[in-house]
């Protein structure tokens, strides 16, 4: 029987020390004005109910902030209600963008960007066909006109 009383206090000394390690090892988690002393099976008594008591402070602050949280989901709504009802009174739908432009804008953006479009094709077929004109043939010809032509005006 003594053994087993032996065994048991050798155990309960080995969780003790185990037990002061870990805080020990935590004691960055504290807070910072009260230091961490562990010297007696006393000591760590206290810790732990301390970090028991600090574990039921927060579940119960945390358990008050989700018993809160309808409340200000719904002050948050009330809130926000009088500008966004202004804001999309003034849209087309009450489903679309408060914020798009008017019909005849968006008309008239869709037909100035379908104009762009095509003088810009314009461009690109007109260049095609300028670089194609620009044989050698037809270089030197325009060459030898302005030569002729450029050197009279320059007599005269």
């Amino acid at each position: 029987m003594s053994e087993d009383r032996n065994a048991a206090d050798d155990n309960s000394q080995s969780l003790e020390v185990k037990m002061m390690n870990l805080l020990k090892r935590l004691k960055d988690i504290r807070i910072a004005h009260s230091p961490l002393i562990l010297l007696t099976r006393e000591d760590l008594s206290q810790e732990l109910q301390s970090l028991a008591h600090k574990a039921q402070d927060v579940s119960r602050k945390q358990q008050e902030w989700v018993n809160s949280l309808p409340m200000s989901l719904a002050d948050l709504c009330g809130y926000q209600h009088p500008p966004l009802a202004a804001t999309y009174k003034c849209s087309p739908m009450n489903s679309s963008h408060p914020y798009s432009l008017p019909r005849e804008l968006r008309a008239l953006r869709n037909d100035t960007c379908d104009k762009s479009d095509a003088l810009r094709a314009d461009i690109v077929r007109l260049q095609r066909d300028a670089d194609s004109m620009m044989t050698g043939r037809v270089k030197r010809k325009l060459e030898s006109f302005s030569v002729k032509w450029g050197t009279r005006s320059d007599q005269k």
